[in-house]
């Protein structure tokens, strides 16, 4: 497969912390991966309040600044609905906790705000954070998780968070409005109540272990909508790039027993940033087995070509930890494949017939 940099966004989730597993996130490694992304021509940067409570969006910003990038050439897009709060006493425990924080990011926590004022207010400090005057895109984060943990929220209570990012469009900080999350149901909710609003949409849920999207209806509706459809998380919150096998089940912090990278109660093993069931755990591994059969140490290199792969598909959103990461994603998606695991997954219900690539 031909590796098409524009077809590819830098997350930057993992300048804000993410799976670094100690390291603590700083300005020279940020600065080290886009600047390795720029050199391989990525021009595409997204990232998020969350992402590191602060830290993605402030290491990002300082990146950008410190390899004198023209803003002009670049696309850069981050989230609403979710504000950060100071919290000295406990930070946010609403996910698992694979992120590696510094001061003062360690000490905040996230509350969802999905009124006109805070979302006006987050989206302009995410503008002072990145060091820019406006965003390329803005998308709403994980409306769904928003439902979840907040059972008074409404669709109502939402429409002003629309209409913010409407005047935010329409006074220049922000070009285009998108959406994100973990599945497809709210994105046919808000598309129905207000069509012709999103430019994009990308999810976590159209990978090589999971085409929960496309069973569900989600590239008919993107189609429909004229979307723009950009997959998240192609190796699955490193499921696919670090071989659960080898981890172990440990009780963690909370007390509860679930599996670990190198028994470490601070690597766990994640299916969609979530702690992963032993149904996930099973799949995950026959996957990884069924890699090797064919030549693949690891499935990184089919989980890049099956998504890239699909017309669907006009983006991925990529992250790496280490700038040596993204010659690796260059290598995977230009990698030679042996053309028979593909029925082989499928034989073994991993991928859906329907989207296999070749």
């Amino acid at each position: 497969m031909r590796f098409e940099p524009n077809k590819l966004i830098l997350g930057c989730a993992n300048l804000g912390g993410l799976f670094l597993d100690g390291a603590k996130p700083d300005a020279e490694r940020a600065a080290a991966i886009v600047s390795e992304a720029m050199r391989l021509g990525i021009s595409k940067f997204d990232t998020a309040p969350l992402y590191g409570w602060g830290a993605s969006e402030f290491f990002l910003g300082r990146a950008l600044e410190m390899v004198k990038a023209d803003r002009s050439s670049i696309y850069v897009s981050s989230k609403s609905l979710r504000a950060l709060l100071p919290c000295i006493a406990e930070r946010d425990a609403t996910q698992p906790d694979f992120w590696t924080l510094g001061e003062p990011n360690c000490r905040f926590t996230h509350a969802w705000k999905v009124d006109y004022d805070s979302v006006m207010q987050t989206t302009l400090r995410s503008l002072e954070a990145i060091r820019s005057s406006y965003l390329n895109g803005l998308s709403f984060h994980d409306i769904a998780d928003a439902f979840q943990e907040d059972p008074s929220l409404t669709w109502e209570q939402l429409d002003t968070a629309i209409q913010a990012c409407k005047d935010l469009k329409a006074s220049g900080f922000v070009r285009e409005i998108g959406f994100g999350g973990k599945e497809s149901k709210t994105l046919s909710t808000l598309l129905e109540r207000h069509p012709g609003l999103l430019t994009y949409a990308s999810t976590t849920t159209y990978t090589l272990i999971d085409q929960e999207f496309f069973t569900e209806g989600g590239f008919d509706l993107c189609q429909k909508h004229n979307i723009e459809y950009r997959v998240s998380g192609p190796f699955c919150s490193r499921l696919l790039a670090q071989d659960p096998r080898k981890a172990s089940s440990t009780t963690g912090k909370d007390g509860v027993v679930r599996w670990y990278y190198n028994g470490n109660v601070d690597m766990p093993v994640t299916f969609n940033y979530r702690y992963i069931t032993e149904q996930q755990y099973s799949k995950a591994c026959k996957l990884w087995s069924v890699c090797e059969k064919f030549g693949e140490s690891t499935p990184r290199a089919a989980a890049l070509q099956f998504v890239l792969s699909c017309d669907d598909v006009a983006s991925v959103i990529i992250g790496a930890s280490q700038p040596e990461h993204l010659s690796d994603i260059k290598e995977s998606i230009e990698r030679v494949i042996n053309p028979r695991l593909w029925d082989a997954l499928a034989k073994e219900g991993i991928v859906e017939k329907g989207t296999l690539p070749f």
